[in-house]
């Protein structure tokens, strides 16, 4: 990334506000400093690790002590200015920056989709990845109706493919639609499968870090469980969130 939209509003907006409020002029500071540095050498996803850049530079570029440095950040997690996800497992990353990013990463972004549009995925595969987003948006009985059916499939069909493609495993593609749903549940967040495209990197840190077995207790006020441990919001049974060790 060659450069980044900055509004000449910046400072009026609520979460760059609450920075500010916090911690003052090195809010503004950070944050931004934070998204030129995920830019300039962070990855085509815009993840930078600290195993590639390390916690020590930013405190020599900022002038700032790393612990500051770090509260920000979490303070940053918190308003979805860098992800919370991302953030736990020492990586930098933020949807607000992909969202800014430069023409020259947009086209690079475009030619990318472009390309997918000549390979050629069998349409049963399209058909899982579209039934499991129908199932995980709780769609079933609306989209027995055939026009409502071809509108989906109209309006994702693209979509399926690029994630088919990204993940290029079917398997891999269902869970991440299902972690997706899951996420987006708990937070009341609307989703598409724009957004697992989008999620993918955190779904993959969510993959690495949370094996089998490794579980902490259901918690006893959620919401989506009432303390079972088990989400049966889609018929189905799966762990809930809560029960994750995040």
């Amino acid at each position: 990334m060659k450069w980044f939209e900055h509004e000449t509003d910046a400072l009026e907006h609520p979460k760059i506000k609450a920075l500010i409020k916090e911690f003052g002029s090195d809010g503004y500071y950070v944050c931004f400093g934070t998204w030129e540095k995920i830019g300039k050498y962070g990855d085509k996803y815009l993840r930078l690790p600290f195993s590639k850049y390390p916690k020590t530079l930013f405190e020599e570029d900022l002038r700032l002590s790393i612990d500051k440095i770090e509260k920000i950040w979490v303070f940053m997690s918190k308003l979805s200015l860098l992800s919370p996800n991302s953030l736990k497992n020492n990586i930098l990353y933020s949807s607000k920056l992909k969202e800014r990013c430069d023409e020259y990463h947009k086209k690079l972004q475009r030619k990318s989709r472009q390309d997918t549009d000549n390979v050629v995925v069998d349409k049963n595969t399209i058909d899982k990845i579209i039934i499991e987003y129908i199932k995980n948006k709780g769609w079933e009985k609306q989209s027995q109706e055939k026009n409502i059916l071809n509108s989906i499939y109209k309006r994702s069909g693209k979509a399926a493919k690029e994630l088919f493609l990204l993940t290029n495993d079917i398997k891999i593609s269902l869970l991440a639609i299902q972690w997706t749903a899951q996420v987006c549940q708990q937070k009341k967040l609307s989703w598409t499968l724009e957004t697992v495209i989008s999620w993918y990197p955190d779904y993959l840190l969510h993959k690495k870090t949370i094996k089998e077995g490794d579980y902490k207790a259901a918690d006893p006020d959620c919401q989506i469980c009432a303390g079972t441990g088990w989400d049966k919001t889609d018929g189905s049974k799966k762990l809930c969130l809560c029960r994750q060790n995040r």
